[in-house]
């Protein structure tokens, strides 16, 4: 069975716009440490250059000085992170 372009254009949903679920107001970025496990407030640390690339974004946690951060918003490292 093919399908031509006037079946296409019948569809009664074809041109409607669909309900979006994405949250506007997603909160204020947050820093998950992965070392001590905790949401903390990271230190940013300078540039360092690793062979060809350089590091821009690096930082650090301020309560055991690990270098595993991640960055996102609490919403979103709540769901990653299955934090309470």
């Amino acid at each position: 069975m093919s399908v031509s372009y006037q079946d296409l254009i019948n569809v009664p949903t074809f041109g409607k716009k669909r309900e979006s679920t994405f949250e506007e107001d997603r909160g204020e970025l947050a820093f998950w440490c992965r070392d001590c496990e905790k949401i903390v407030e990271a230190v940013h640390l300078p540039p360092v250059k690793i062979k060809k690339k350089m590091r821009k974004n690096r930082y650090s946690c301020p309560e055991c000085r690990g270098e595993h951060i991640s960055i996102s918003s609490e919403a979103g490292l709540r769901d990653k992170y299955k934090i309470k």
